[in-house]
């Protein structure tokens, strides 16, 4: 039996929601395990907590930007239930700090990105929630 990595993802732009969902569950010969399923697509911090509530995914995928209640506030939340989150960013270098409880920040494949760079993001993802964070004594 494969494994399989649950993802919600929560991001407020349609399309961009939609091509996450195709780069994240995109099948090619020869991928590492865990296999990646997206269980759940959320446009918002309120519809991203029903969903997590609903299906309890493995990791969340959380778009540093969302209108209304901050994304922030959703990470705290998710970090302190143990969920490991991947913020996404449209910014190819963000200069800021990465927040207290994000495992790491990931900039979002544009809708040109060849199949290498698909592959390295996915492959990024599997790597920042398959390793353990660090311990803070």
């Amino acid at each position: 039996m494969e494994l399989v990595l649950k993802l919600l993802v929560v991001e407020d732009v349609h399309e961009m929601r939609l091509w996450l969902e195709a780069v994240l569950t995109e099948d090619v010969a020869g991928e590492p395990s865990p296999k990646l399923a997206v269980t759940s697509l959320a446009p918002s911090v309120l519809s991203a907590r029903q969903e997590w509530s609903r299906l309890r995914p493995d990791a969340v995928l959380l778009d540093e930007i969302l209108p209304g209640e901050s994304a922030l506030d959703l990470l705290g939340e998710l970090h302190a239930e143990g969920v490991p989150v991947v913020l996404l960013t449209g910014v190819e270098e963000p200069r800021h700090p990465l927040p207290a409880g994000a495992r790491a920040r990931l900039t979002k494949p544009s809708s040109e990105a060849r199949s290498g760079e698909r592959r390295a993001f996915r492959d990024a993802i599997r790597k920042v929630i398959l390793t353990e964070p660090p311990r803070h004594c």
